[in-house]
């Protein structure tokens, strides 16, 4: 029986990017993914993505089953552009287009912030962090996050199936609160 792999993530809504001179000191990956959602049921999705970083074109496919904290995720697979092209151009699947920022920190973790470029989601910008252990994600505080990062947050949304990227690419961006 295969081990089922966990995807321990929580998630944060801020109110714009760092500084690009902060990024480009702390020697940030930057990548383009669209990603396009095949099954969108409640509990599953199935997604496809097209990813550019440094000259290559990646295609990854994965599954995740769940919401919140922890998510059962299957190992990454690959594709190519024909099966891309397939689900977003000829089948019009639901999807997100995002510039995708790998922010190594100080403590040895990474951030991960998705600023989505679609018209009807400008200005949404989220920040995300995976976690070895259910433990570790919480006992992550608001300290814990770097000086410049504090003052863009605006609030937590891990728990908001609103900002699940599934749910962006299906429903739109969440109304205001």
């Amino acid at each position: 029986m295969a081990k089922k792999h966990l995807e321990i993530e929580r998630r944060w809504l801020l109110r714009g990017l760092p500084d690009l001179v902060i990024l480009l000191a702390i020697g940030v990956e930057r990548a383009e993914r669209t990603t396009v959602y095949v099954v969108s049921d409640p509990d599953l999705e199935l997604r496809i993505r097209q990813q550019s970083s440094n000259g290559e074109i990646t295609y990854p496919v994965v599954t995740k089953v769940g919401s919140g904290l922890m998510r059962q995720e299957s190992p990454k697979l690959f594709a190519n552009a024909d099966i891309f092209n397939h689900y977003y151009i000829t089948l019009d699947k639901p999807y997100l287009v995002k510039n995708h920022w790998i922010i190594p920190l100080e403590t040895g973790r990474k951030l991960e912030i998705n600023r989505f470029t679609q018209p009807k989601f400008y200005g949404l910008i989220l920040a995300e962090m995976e976690f070895e252990s259910e433990e570790a994600a919480n006992s992550f505080g608001d300290n814990d996050f770097p000086e410049w990062l504090k003052p863009l947050i605006i609030k937590e949304v891990t728990d908001d199936t609103r900002y699940n990227g599934k749910n962006l690419a299906v429903h739109g961006r969440p109304k205001p609160e």
